[in-house]
């Protein structure tokens, strides 16, 4: 999330994935670095991870079936791999910000126009 610049909007977002086809590790399944979120933002922040920043760091395929909701915080590295099999996979991500810290949705859109 780093990479979208987020951190403009708020401090922390709680993102939940909810799995509308199955993933896999074949398709593209959501892959996550387990215990990174507690070194807070690792790269430069409007710019994607490089190889460099991630050596050493383990990603943890996350499989889902149809209806799984998998939750994850801003600060935890995450990614996907390609979908390799004939079978889409088609995830909905939803991303929440504390109320206290406002509400910036339209802002957030008109800025990715």
């Amino acid at each position: 999330d780093q990479q979208a610049g987020w951190s403009v909007y708020a401090r922390l977002f709680v993102t939940a994935l909810v799995s509308i086809d199955e993933a896999t590790a074949e398709n593209g399944c959501l892959e996550v670095a387990a215990g990174q979120h507690t070194r807070g933002l690792i790269g430069e922040e409007w710019k994607p991870l490089t190889e460099e920043h991630l050596r050493g760091v383990p990603f943890i395929p996350c499989p889902t079936a149809p209806g799984d909701v998998v939750f994850f915080d801003s600060y935890v590295p995450h990614q996907s791999g390609p979908n390799l099999s004939p079978e889409a996979r088609r995830v909905l991500y939803v991303t929440y910000n504390r109320l206290s810290e406002g509400d910036h949705r339209a802002r957030y859109y008109a800025d990715k126009r």
